[in-house]
């Protein structure tokens, strides 16, 4: 696995969640299966230009922004690393 593809997965999982998308809502979105999302998530396949393009419009992204390095990684679950996420994602992109 290399660094582009360790962003991207860091990069769609964070997003995803900040928007509050499960996983099957996001695959919806961009006409493909639940599996697939996940697979890309654990950077375990690296997918096609096409896929990344849905990606980034069902996320809201510009593509090239699925390669940034993540500027947060929280591997917890719990309500209060949302929350402190998505402060530091929001006062991160007001401080740009």
């Amino acid at each position: 696995m290399n660094i582009f593809q360790e962003y991207l997965a860091s990069n769609i999982k964070l997003t995803r969640k900040r928007k509050r998308l499960t996983q099957m809502q996001l695959a919806d979105s961009c006409e493909t299966s639940t599996n697939y999302i996940g697979i890309i998530e654990t950077a375990k396949r690296f997918p096609s230009v096409d896929m990344l393009e849905k990606i980034a419009n069902a996320l809201e992204l510009k593509p090239q922004e699925l390669f940034a390095e993540p500027k947060v990684n929280f591997t917890s679950n719990t309500k209060k690393d949302r929350i402190i996420s998505d402060i530091i994602n929001i006062l991160d992109r007001e401080l740009e």
